[in-house]
């Protein structure tokens, strides 16, 4: 059993992702070097611990009802894996955007719940170039707006400003122009709406 649990140790250890180890009463077991890395307050003294003692209060108000729901449902004798995407501040100066993995423990013999596995990633790099990305695509889809209403609104405005003197063939090319415009406009809309895909909670049995 020693080194079974050796072996596993040593190759949670070696996971890039952080990864910690609850038993059934939301107590730490084990962590790696990757998790001290993202909870820096992270050290072996607190094996033993509630998790809840440990993490910030914006991020234990997150995942406590999870974690809580994990322990309460365990006696359906079924593996639950929940992935939650959050953020949390860990001081004033540095927020970083995690997600989280949070997957039960069955002893395979009774069914029992044993513990709670959770690995835990740092996308706030993969997050920020997101943003950029987005801000960047903005200011595109700005431009690109941007140009059809002008064209639009200036035709529109000399047939009621001028009216009186331009003639039908004038009137006809001007009307042609802002209708293709508007069309040109209208696809535009619709790219960027078919693009808008919104982020969702997975939770899975």
């Amino acid at each position: 059993l020693i080194a079974e649990q050796s072996k596993l140790e040593t190759f949670v250890s070696i996971l890039t992702e952080a990864a910690i180890l609850l038993d059934e009463n939301l107590r730490i077991v084990f962590f790696n070097q990757a998790a001290i890395k993202t909870f820096k307050y992270f050290n072996n003294c607190i094996i033993g611990v509630p998790i809840f003692d440990y993490w910030p209060y914006d991020l234990n108000n997150k995942l406590i009802q999870i974690l809580n729901k994990m322990v309460n449902e365990s006696s359906s004798n079924s593996i639950r894996v929940y992935t939650q995407k959050t953020f949390t501040i860990f001081d004033r100066k540095i927020e970083k955007t995690l997600r989280f993995k949070l997957t039960t423990i069955l002893d395979r013999h009774r069914k029992i719940l044993i513990g709670i596995a959770i690995i835990v990633q740092d996308i706030t790099y993969e997050v920020k170039n997101s943003e950029a990305g987005r801000a960047q695509f903005i200011g595109h889809v700005s431009h690109e707006l941007r140009t059809p209403l002008f064209n639009i609104q200036s035709f529109l405005e000399t047939l009621l400003e001028y009216n009186h003197i331009l003639t039908n063939k004038q009137k006809i090319e001007f009307l042609t122009i802002a209708n293709r415009e508007t069309t040109r406009l209208s696809y535009l809309v619709n790219d960027i709406l078919d693009g808008n895909k919104p982020e969702t909670f997975e939770n899975s049995k």
